[in-house]
């Protein structure tokens, strides 16, 4: 999304806390495709994630009626998208602890907090070292093909990949 989209974006946000209703539409047929293709990366369960964007446009419109100005609300609104998503995994976890009639995939959950984890821990990572243990692990590149590809030493690769786990581990 652009830098004027994105302003535009906080003007519909701003007009909606002001109380123009024509404004909500506007930003429902702005960001429903972004937010739904936000969530498709953290889950394939489609109804869940469009009962997710309904409560998301609802917390959003709940928060900005606080705001004064409204300077980020792109970000603002795929952050309460995000943490939509994980309050309904915490949730669904609960219900399958408490009721063991319930038939839920809880081993799928688990995959998506998990994976979602580790793509906040890899977000942590600079670029490159994403790139090397892409290299390592999903093309399964020798260090030798890696330090050629990436023009660094064998012993660098080596050193980055070490360090780039050990930052995972610490975050997960």
């Amino acid at each position: 999304m652009t830098f004027d989209e994105k302003q535009h974006i906080n003007e519909i946000l701003n007009n909606i806390r002001d109380g123009n209703s024509e404004a909500f539409d506007e930003l429902y047929n702005l960001m429903y495709n972004v937010i739904f293709c936000f969530l498709k990366r953290y889950s394939r369960n489609f109804e869940m994630i469009k009962d997710l964007i309904s409560s998301t446009f609802m917390v959003v419109i709940d928060k900005i009626s606080n705001r004064e100005n409204i300077k980020n609300g792109y970000n603002l609104i795929l952050t309460i998208a995000k943490n939509t998503l994980l309050n309904k995994i915490r949730e669904t976890k609960k219900e399958v602890a408490i009721d063991e009639n319930i038939q839920i995939d809880t081993l799928n959950i688990e995959n998506m907090t998990l994976n979602f984890a580790l793509k906040t821990a890899l977000n942590k990572l600079s670029e490159q070292n994403q790139h090397i243990l892409y290299l390592k692990f999903a093309e399964k590149a020798t260090l030798y093909e890696i330090a050629k590809y990436t023009k660094l030493s064998i012993a660098t690769v080596k050193r980055r990949i070490k360090e780039s786990i050990n930052i995972l581990r610490e975050e997960l």
